[in-house]
């Protein structure tokens, strides 16, 4: 698969001089250019393209340039960590790519913003080779609890706190025996023994 660039132009370039609307003799836009050169539009954002990384910006739009794009496909002759990588203005986000099926080998997807088609060349340089490691990794093992793992756990907390509570519940009726009407006179192993007793949930 050829590599695609884009080069994306800032929001306000269809209000600067030298950006022009083509119409045919309907009145109808057929194409856009800036300078002299074809643009393209999605969603709402204007870019061209380049056919290689190593080929230069126009002098004429370069000061008008906002944003690099570049998405890669090729042989994962060796394993590179999915994830975000990051060089300079360049962020990449690495993915094994699955293409169609007459894709006998495996594939490795690359997807690359910067603010210069430099710090792309570096960064895919330096991917492809396998001198770094990505700065977010996703093949790490995912921390925390499953939702079944999470469930279990809120149950098990709540037969303890309904254990609790019965704890609670039963030394304020033991207490207020002490202080009853008839005002006996119980001995202090006595109620050290109950107390016990009700916070051993016997």
């Amino acid at each position: 698969m050829p590599t695609t660039i884009r080069v994306y132009l800032r929001g306000n370039v269809c209000e600067l001089d030298g950006f022009v609307n083509n119409k045919n003799s309907n009145g109808e836009i057929t194409s856009r250019t800036f300078k002299g050169i074809l643009l393209y539009a999605e969603d709402g954002r204007f870019f061209f393209t380049l056919y290689r990384l190593d080929a230069s910006i126009p002098k004429e739009v370069i000061d008008f340039v906002e944003m690099v794009s570049c998405h890669d496909v090729f042989p994962a002759l060796g394993h590179r960590e999915a994830g975000i990588y990051r060089h300079e203005t360049a962020v990449c986000e690495l993915v094994p790519y699955h293409g169609p099926r007459e894709h006998i080998m495996l594939m490795t997807q690359l997807t690359i913003t910067a603010q210069n088609t430099r710090d792309i060349m570096e960064i895919m340089c330096r991917v492809k080779a396998g001198m770094d490691r990505p700065e977010e990794s996703y093949e790490e093992v995912q921390p925390g609890m499953t939702r079944q793992q999470l469930e279990h756990k809120l149950d098990a907390t709540q037969r303890q706190l309904d254990a609790a509570l019965g704890i609670i519940d039963a030394a304020k009726r033991f207490v207020n025996t002490l202080f009853s009407e008839n005002r006996r006179v119980i001995r202090r192993d006595v109620v050290t023994s109950r107390l016990h007793q009700i916070l051993n949930g016997k």
